[in-house]
């Protein structure tokens, strides 16, 4: 997880909780001067607003230029991110295992476990946001990469590295977790129909192995 997403959960809460405060002051304080804690809030949650639309993109109108995007090449590959005007680049011969998880059908990703960090790049004439919290977000060695269903090639991202690494296994990525089941009974009256049904959770195991470098 970016650091950069900590902050503005922590920022968020901070800001709530800044406006619980003038709720109470004004109300049952000193209802006399509500305006004043209300117009120091203000520019603060403008702030905030402006923050999180432009991390999460409250506007609802997402497009492809907006999407993390994977490029390839015979060094490994780049994971272009737009929204943090940022590009990580990992090496081929740093990747020690590479899984797909799918415990969760809305958080389907592919995890890439690294022997040594991934090299961030931040792009020219970024927005402000990101030029100012850039080197935070990467102050600790990321040995982790997580990506996501919503980045473009996610698909054909096995398929892509099985050209430049040997074993590579293909995931099973339209597999659904449906049930088994185990009794049906059925009771027939003259005007109504009742069917009753036994389902045990099948078994399911939430990642499958991709890669597996065998010196680890």
């Amino acid at each position: 997880m970016k650091i950069i997403n900590i902050f503005i959960c922590i920022f968020a809460v901070l800001m709530l909780l800044l406006c619980l405060g003038v709720v109470i002051y004004s109300t049952f304080i000193n209802y006399t001067l509500w305006y004043i804690p209300v117009i120091f809030s203000i520019p603060l949650v403008v702030a905030l607003l402006f923050v999180l639309n432009h991390y999460f993109d409250f506007s609802g109108d997402t497009t492809g230029a907006d999407k993390s995007r994977i490029t390839y090449d015979d060094k490994g590959f780049t994971i272009d991110i737009p929204l943090f005007d940022e590009a990580n680049f990992i090496a081929w011969d740093s990747i020690k295992k590479i899984i797909y998880s799918d415990a969760l059908e809305e958080e389907r990703m592919f995890v890439v476990y690294l022997t040594r960090p991934l090299v961030a790049t931040l792009k020219e004439h970024p927005h402000w946001i990101n030029k100012y919290t850039f080197k935070w977000s990467n102050s600790k060695p990321i040995m982790e990469v997580r990506i996501k269903a919503s980045t473009i090639g996610f698909r054909d991202f096995a398929k892509e590295i099985s050209k430049y690494l040997d074993n590579v296994q293909i995931p099973n990525m339209d597999r659904r977790r449906n049930g088994v089941l185990v009794n049906r009974t059925e009771k027939n009256t003259a005007h109504t129909r009742e069917v009753t049904e036994l389902w045990k959770a099948q078994e399911w195991e939430g990642t499958q192995v991709v890669y597996r470098d065998e010196r680890y």
